[in-house]
């Protein structure tokens, strides 16, 4: 008989991405209280750094545009040159650098408008893994 653990579905892990430690520290906080696992990073290169040593143990990313070092376009490129099928979420607060277009025309999985509001980062991420499921 398999015990209560082993019929729990393995969470999944979202890489989380912001140079700013408070909303970092939110958006992990919402994904955790909704059941995910986060991996959460301030600096974009370190993040890359443990995408690329592990690529495939994350379910989803979400990154903000604008960050020292390297923005979150960038970042979200050079992810999808490792693991092509890794759903990206674009989350800002300029919406003049960055669109929900122009994250549709980067293969982007979402675009989230800061503030980010619990419920629309639940549902945007859900969306972004219904077809990998």
């Amino acid at each position: 008989m398999k015990s209560q653990t082993e019929n729990m579905e393995e969470k999944e892990l979202i890489l989380v991405v912001d140079d700013e430690p408070q909303v970092l520290k939110v958006m992990k906080r919402m994904l955790e209280f909704s059941g995910y696992s986060v991996v959460a990073r301030e600096d974009s290169v370190e993040a890359l750094e443990i995408f690329g040593e592990a690529p495939y143990s994350f379910n989803a990313v979400f990154t903000d545009m604008c960050m020292p070092n390297m923005d979150g376009d960038v970042l979200s490129m050079r992810m999808k040159e490792i693991r092509p099928d890794i759903p990206i979420i674009m989350c800002t607060g300029y919406s003049e650098l960055f669109s929900e277009d122009k994250a549709r025309e980067a293969g982007l999985a979402g675009y989230l408008q800061k503030p980010i509001y619990h419920k629309q980062m639940v549902e945007t991420l859900r969306q972004a893994l219904a077809p990998a499921k």
